[in-house]
């Protein structure tokens, strides 16, 4: 039991402690103090002359931290099997009794979880509910990875576990490394979850301010987490189970930094220098940037594509530096693509629909109405975030970004509109013009032009449509250029 500062709360575990239904004489107690004094060596002896039968040892290290206070509690641990509790969280009668029972040389008992938030009653319907379904069942890791996720709740072969021990230099998020390289290291170890009758409980705590609900600072919630970030990267999995686990965990890294950012906006450009400085791989950026996006790109191609169209709309949006949501053509399967052109605009990605042209003239009405029922369909679903401030559509090779871009304008006319003039090709394209526009895109359109005192295109294609409603609608029409804000 590691503690810092944890006088006041110390007490309700260690009288948890004392109350199992495991003899005493069967297991220790080793706390290990990490930072400053307090009172705690005081608390400890009052439990002490109270349950004269609890062993409880105790250690002092002058460094704060967590992994280097579990550590040296490892280290000192005499008994077979080791298992965590913090200072400020309590169990259930049988916990230990239960964990044991499902322990072995070669398997990890794992208990449940309920959270007591604020002193309230204890709440099983917290994230880690699903294991519920999984008791009395003996799993791989790689069927039930979010165990790995957090230290409390298991019981491991002590000799196994301080062979791997926690890196001291984390300040947080330490058991996320140490999970992962405690199975990769011993990939025949098994997890056995405790059947629910056994009652093995962990209350865990949650406090504003506490490690399961910290305050927002840029300290927690970006660097702490890319120190983490890089410990996984460090550990190379072979295994498809370990490289699920392992994107898992940064999947749960990348969410703190999105909390942040949802907050502080601003500090999206100093949290992407951060990963650069670091050179950091595994971000997932749909993660990170998760309702950031107040811009919607439209575009009629964009990477992996090798177009050139393609490239000017990445290295637009990785310029203008804000995070965007984007719906582009996907690139059909003979044409020539480069994966690693993703990486000059992923940083800056929320959502992307890619629409499959599956061989449609991309002048015909046929692409045009696909992209618009598909965009808008994928616009629909974005309820998460209000109206997009910003619309940006270019002009590529097809109008069909066009005519979506004035869909929505008209349905949200405070959205600025910066438009690229879907000007007509040097050569002319014979499209098949087909059957016309989606009936409600026609009405849209129609009513658009004529509120603003335009006339009908009189040419029935989609091009010249784009191009009436780009004049007659956009707040700024301009040639094709880079993205901006």
């Amino acid at each position: 039991m590691g503690t810092h500062l944890g006088a006041q709360t110390i007490s309700r575990p260690l009288q948890a402690l004392a109350r199992q239904t495991l003899p005493l004489d069967r297991f220790e107690v080793i706390v290990v103090q990490n930072g400053p004094p307090d009172d705690t060596a005081a608390v400890l002896d009052a439990v002490r002359a109270e349950h004269p039968d609890l062993v409880i040892r105790r250690a002092q290290c002058a460094a704060a931290g967590l992994g280097r206070a579990r550590n040296v509690g490892m280290n000192m641990a005499r008994g077979a099997y080791v298992t965590f509790v913090d200072d400020d969280d309590t169990i259930s009668p049988n916990y230990l009794a239960a964990l044991l029972e499902c322990s072995g040389p070669d398997t990890v008992g794992l208990g449940h979880m309920a959270d007591v938030i604020d002193g309230g009653p204890p709440n099983y319907a917290n994230r880690l509910s699903v294991q519920l379904s999984l008791a009395g069942r003996r799993l791989s890791p790689g069927d039930i990875i979010l165990a790995l996720t957090y230290s409390v709740g298991k019981m491991m072969p002590t000799e196994r576990a301080r062979a791997i021990g926690f890196d001291p230099a984390l300040r947080s998020g330490e058991d996320i490394p140490f999970y992962i390289s405690f199975f990769l290291e011993h990939d025949d170890l098994s997890i056995k979850v405790c059947p629910i009758d056994a009652h093995a409980v962990y209350y865990r705590s949650v406090r504003p301010g506490s490690l399961s609900r910290p305050e927002l600072s840029y300290q927690f919630n970006v660097t702490e987490r890319l120190e983490v970030i890089e410990r996984i990267e460090r550990l190379h999995p072979t295994r498809h189970w370990q490289r699920r686990a392992a994107k898992h965990m940064v999947r749960g890294q990348c969410k703190f930094i999105n909390e942040f950012l949802l907050d502080r906006p601003e500090q999206h450009a100093a949290v992407l220098a951060d990963i650069h400085d670091r050179d950091l791989q595994s971000i997932l950026y749909r993660r990170l940037n998760q309702g950031l996006a107040h811009t919607l790109v439209l575009a009629g191609t964009a990477p992996p594509s090798v177009h050139p169209d393609a490239v000017r709309v990445a290295e637009g949006i990785r310029d203008a530096g804000t995070v965007v949501d984007v719906i582009c053509a996907a690139p059909p399967p003979d044409g020539t693509q480069d994966k690693t052109l993703r990486a000059i605009w992923r940083p800056f990605v929320e959502s992307i629909l890619r629409v499959e042209p599956a061989d449609v003239d991309p002048e015909s009405w046929a692409w045009a109405n696909r992209y618009w029922l598909q965009g808008s369909e994928f616009i629909g679903s974005q309820t998460h975030k209000d109206p997009y401030r910003v619309l940006h559509s270019t002009a590529g090779n097809s109008p069909a970004a066009t005519l979506l871009a004035a869909w929505y304008k008209l349905a949200h006319p405070r959205t600025r509109w910066i438009a690229e003039y879907p000007k007509t090709p040097p050569v002319p394209a014979q499209a098949a013009i087909g059957h016309g526009p989606d009936p409600a895109l026609l009405v849209a359109l129609t009513r658009g032009l004529r509120r603003a005192g335009c006339a009908l295109p009189e040419d029935g294609g989609p091009r010249a449509w784009a191009q009436q409603v780009c004049a007659a609608l956009a707040d700024e029409v301009r040639a094709p250029a880079a993205v901006r804000r």
